[in-house]
């Protein structure tokens, strides 16, 4: 097998979501990509980007153990949704104005699915952010069932798919 070591994805839930965004913070000249779902950016990461890095992100509102708004409750030191999203879009060079789509409420899960894409960049490392209102600590779509604690979870989105779609439109592979 052939591994192009400099166009790697990361994909994480979590506390691996936390590792998808250490690696395309700290090892930006190899990850070409990165698929975050219910984890923000930990105040204080130290980052060294030396080239931007395409990412998406899914973040549900009614998440418990990340923030999605300022001031939510949070596990130690996490960042707000609307401060992770500026602060990937500061280092990408991309503009803090999204275009805005709701998309269809496919499943009536007591969540809905809005896509914030930020593809006004200097190049082609645009930022997406999937908000999943209703949702909690959970990646969409997922087949699993899961703990009431952490929240809904939407079926109005499949995580994998997107993520996978979104680093292969990314990453230059026919």
């Amino acid at each position: 097998i052939s591994i192009d070591e400099e166009r790697l994805f990361t994909s994480g839930f979590s506390n691996g979501a936390l590792m998808a965004i250490w690696m395309a913070c700290n090892r930006s000249d190899q990850v070409a990509g990165a698929g975050i779902v219910g984890g923000t950016i930990l105040s204080g990461l130290p980052c060294s980007f030396r080239r931007p890095v395409p990412a998406v992100f899914f973040l549900g509102d009614q998440d418990r153990q990340f923030p999605f708004h300022v001031g939510g409750a949070s596990v130690a030191g996490q960042l707000s949704a609307a401060e992770s999203m500026a602060y990937w879009l500061e280092r990408n060079g991309c503009s803090a104005l999204p275009e805005v789509v709701d998309l269809p409420d496919a499943v009536v899960d007591g969540t809905t699915a809005h896509r914030w894409d930020y593809s006004e960049c200097t190049g082609p490392q645009s930022v997406t952010l999937y908000e999943i209102r209703g949702g909690g600590h959970t990646w969409p779509g997922s087949p699993l069932k899961l703990s009431p604690e952490l929240g809904a979870k939407s079926n109005d989105v499949r995580a994998s798919t997107l993520i996978a779609d979104f680093l292969m439109d990314r990453s230059g592979v026919p």
